[in-house]
């Protein structure tokens, strides 16, 4: 039996390096392709990491139509079987516009999460509708 080939967005983006650039890459990839869904959450298990001990890992990835894309793997996979393998859980979403606004209110930085775990509903939608 042929496994399924999942789909990823297309980038031009074509990094040396992944590890530990979640957060970069997965907003750089959604500019290039804002078909996909920026998504910051935690992993039970980090998938660039070779310490599989780390609980809680801060993370980023891209989903589209229940496909999820890691761009610290260059792989996509199915919602369910991200969750089970990596133990993911979601804190907050961003549509592009949402993301470069989010982006620009924590100037600039493309390199970590932009809310606070603990406040985290709704609050991408609230930033960016304070800016219409």
């Amino acid at each position: 039996m042929q496994s399924e080939v999942l789909p990823k967005p297309k980038s031009r983006i074509r990094p040396r390096t992944r590890a530990k650039r979640c957060w970069e890459l997965s907003f750089r990839i959604q500019r290039d392709d804002p078909t996909w869904t920026l998504v910051h959450g935690r992993l039970s298990t980090a998938p660039d990491m070779r310490d599989r001990s780390v609980v809680g890992w801060q993370h980023a990835w891209l989903e589209r139509d229940g496909i999820v894309y890691d761009a610290t793997l260059d792989a996509s996979y199915t919602k369910d079987d991200y969750v089970a393998q990596f133990g993911a859980t979601e804190e907050m979403r961003y549509t592009v516009k949402e993301a470069a606004v989010a982006c620009i209110k924590a100037g600039g930085r493309v390199y970590e999460q932009w809310h606070d775990s603990d406040d985290r509903v709704g609050q991408a939608r609230a930033i960016a509708e304070t800016d219409r």
